[in-house]
């Protein structure tokens, strides 16, 4: 167990690897809970990203496995120290900057975690919620669930794998429209850099809502925003499929809609000047991880173009 939380947190566990360990989260709630507390202040680490001092860290993992004597976070052991001694030491200065800040000695409730660009990202909540981010995705989630429902938000796009509880429906909230389910897999596509919005429901039931309009979506459906209405359609299994094995898969989708999808998950805008060529329909898969290049050179053997960078951030193709 030790090893795979090692590999875990380094990012270095296959997706069968990931598997078995959220199989053991799952049959053990206390395990599930100290590694959520640990996943936590990993989140917190990488936001601050302050370094700091060693000795002070060494301290604060020392408090915590005081705090859990006798449990399993024992197990993991001294492989983890190095890594959870500098987690702890930016958590700990968070703490410190907030409660100087605003005053309140109130602790920290909330959690984000992000996905970087081209790489999906795999988080665990605190309730047994399964969360699969998008490239280029980020979440906010309380420390842990309250109250009489459980809220989070999302920019970007992400699987959901809910725990079901109807004593306290799941939402999710994003920039556009909200998404309230009881127990349920779906996907939400809402990056704040896009003016899209997209929900596709694989099982259970979900409303979609904001103060202007709301659909009811069952098995098989999606709803869509076309202008500043919320259509239904049927929902695409390559969406969800991605966010779990990483291949995404497209069959006759126009140019304009793939760069579409590239645009948000490597932060780059893409500028198409024939308007026949954006129109063109393609077939065929994207992996994780694959450079920008190495993709449009692929199209380049079906529809000849060329393309170029104008800026870091954006490519023109002609």
């Amino acid at each position: 167990m030790e090893d795979l939380l090692q590999r875990y947190f380094s990012g270095l566990l296959s997706d069968d690897e990931k598997d078995v360990l959220f199989a053991k989260l799952e049959e053990d709630a206390e395990l599930r809970e100290q590694f959520i507390e640990i996943q936590n202040t990993y989140s917190l680490a990488e936001m601050i990203g302050n370094a700091g001092d060693e000795e002070y860290a060494q301290k604060g993992f020392a408090r915590l496995k005081r705090r859990h004597r006798g449990a399993k976070i024992r197990q993991i052991g001294a492989k983890l120290t190095r890594y959870a001694a500098v987690v702890l030491l930016a958590a700990g200065l968070f703490f410190l900057f907030k409660e100087y800040l605003f005053n309140t000695g109130i602790k920290v409730q909330y959690t984000e975690y992000r996905a970087p660009f081209g790489t999906r990202k795999e988080v665990l909540l605190s309730d047994g919620t399964k969360v699969w981010l998008a490239p280029a995705s980020k979440i906010r989630t309380p420390v842990k669930f309250s109250g009489d429902t459980r809220s989070v938000e999302l920019d970007g796009e992400a699987l959901f794998d809910v725990a079901s509880n109807k004593e306290q429906p799941f939402i999710v909230t994003t920039s556009k429209f909200n998404v309230e389910v009881l127990g349920t897999i779906f996907v939400v596509n809402a990056y704040s850099r896009d003016k899209s919005f997209k929900t596709s429901l694989q099982e259970g039931t979900v409303k979609v809502y904001n103060e202007k309009d709301a659909m009811i979506l069952k098995p098989g459906e999606s709803s869509v925003l076309n202008g500043n209405k919320l259509i239904r359609g049927k929902t695409s299994l390559n969406e969800i499929d991605y966010l779990q094995s990483g291949i995404y898969k497209f069959n006759d989708m126009p140019l304009s809609g793939i760069v579409g999808t590239m645009s948000n998950w490597y932060g780059v805008n893409f500028i198409i000047k024939d308007p026949k060529l954006a129109k063109s329909l393609l077939t065929g898969k994207i992996r994780e991880n694959d450079k920008v290049e190495t993709i449009l050179t692929a199209v380049q053997k079906i529809y000849p173009f060329k393309y170029r960078r104008t800026t870091d951030n954006q490519i023109e193709i002609y």
